[in-house]
């Protein structure tokens, strides 16, 4: 049997003729008990921002590589349409000091908050007071395949994710009513998605109850875990 972790994966591999029944979609899955939204409470993300409680707040965490596209959000900061709006990067990566002079070269500085790669155990508290997660990409079929941790981070949280590529993690969101999708590597539209999610706090905080609701019902990770060892075992 094989195991892949997205249903891009499974479907280029049925194209190769094996089986249906000798390929399982397994995906990896969420914490839930660590990425929990109760972790809000465990710090006041905003105040060591110096940001009130008026400031909308967008969080991205993990690598600051090219193919995680982290300029198109900077390419986006001159076409938001309010100034309430932030957005804190946690991590690292080759691409991060290129960024950060953008960001210089912008004037935006104020705007976008660079943080250090951060401790799993820490992630939580930093994840559960985002208003808005996001992930970006670049357009190509690859990312099409990509189930990327992060995203199951941020359901378990409790969060609406958006994202700027399409492919499985868009259906996902889609489908399950947590999230929103943007053209790839359109700073405009993102911005303007952005600007008009900032004022509805109620659409956001409904989607944010499906996302934890998905990641409990069908992506806690103990339970796929188990799924994969009983796959294991039927097949030993």
């Amino acid at each position: 049997n094989i195991i892949t972790t997205s249903p891009w994966m499974k479907e280029k591999i049925l194209k190769k003729g094996i089986e249906k029944d000798k390929v399982t979609c397994v995906p990896i899955g969420s914490d839930v008990l660590r990425f929990n939204p109760i972790c809000s409470k465990r710090r006041d993300l905003r105040s060591e921002l110096g940001l009130s409680r008026d400031h909308f707040l967008v969080v991205y965490s993990g690598a600051h590589g090219i193919p995680n596209a982290l300029d198109v959000i900077i390419e986006s900061l001159p076409y938001l349409n309010s100034k309430s709006i932030h957005f804190l990067f946690v991590g690292d990566g080759r691409f991060k000091l290129k960024l950060q002079k953008k960001v210089l070269s912008l004037g935006m500085q104020d705007i976008i908050h660079f943080w250090p790669p951060h401790p799993n155990n820490e992630l939580p508290s930093i994840i559960t007071n985002a208003d808005l997660c996001i992930i970006t990409a670049r357009g190509i079929e690859e990312s099409r395949a990509i189930f990327p941790n992060k995203l199951f981070d941020f359901l378990a949280c409790g969060k609406p994710v958006i994202v700027n590529f399409e492919g499985d993690t868009a259906d996902l969101l889609l489908c399950e009513k947590c999230g929103f999708v943007v053209p790839s590597e359109n700073p405009s539209a993102l911005a303007d998605t952005i600007t008009k999610l900032s004022k509805e706090k109620d659409v956001l905080e409904e989607m944010g109850k499906n996302s934890r609701r998905l990641a409990i019902k069908k992506l806690d990770r103990n339970k796929l875990y188990q799924r994969i060892v009983n796959i294991i075992e039927e097949y030993n």
